[in-house]
């Protein structure tokens, strides 16, 4: 009998010990705003130099193509720059380069922003992982998630979306 009472009291002293710590314990959440601010724009120039390298490594006839494509894009809108973005994904998916196919299609959808383009974006972005050397990879990853948050922004109970996110 005075073995159960003695192990009454150590478990009664425990479940003390442990309301006390969280009872002090902080429960207010890190602000995310400047954070998530922050973390973007690392991740946007990190993606930049991520799609710098994959072009280096491009014939200069394929650059030359693609050179000539970026410099319309800048003086047209809407659908034609759409379409142009289209003629650069496809450029970069023809010559296996699906880290740049990926940073294109997510400024297609940036003109015309939707779920259904931004999780075709996340998923872009995350499959080009399995081309690029494993130190560029977080920035794709980075950018997948990004894009995944986007999706959900616009239509917040998608399952799909949050399980391609979790991932």
């Amino acid at each position: 009998m005075n073995n159960s009472r003695i192990l009454q009291i150590t478990v009664l002293a425990g479940a003390m010990l442990l309301f006390i710590a969280l009872l002090f314990a902080d429960t207010t959440p890190p602000p995310k705003t400047a954070e998530m601010a922050s973390s973007q724009a690392a991740q946007a120039s990190s993606i930049e130099t991520v799609i710098e390298e994959e072009k280096k490594s491009l014939g200069e006839k394929i650059i030359a193509e693609a050179s000539i494509v970026e410099n319309k894009l800048s003086k047209l809108e809407g659908k034609q720059k759409q379409d142009l973005y289209d003629t650069l994904i496809r450029l970069y998916d023809n010559h296996v380069k699906p880290a740049i196919a990926a940073y294109y299609t997510e400024q297609k959808n940036k003109i015309s922003p939707s779920e259904e383009g931004w999780i075709k974006t996340g998923r872009r972005y995350y499959s080009a992982t399995g081309f690029v050397k494993p130190e560029s990879r977080a920035a794709l990853y980075g950018r997948a998630t990004f894009a995944y948050e986007k999706a959900l922004a616009i239509k917040h109970n998608n399952l799909d979306t949050k399980t391609a996110l979790a991932s």
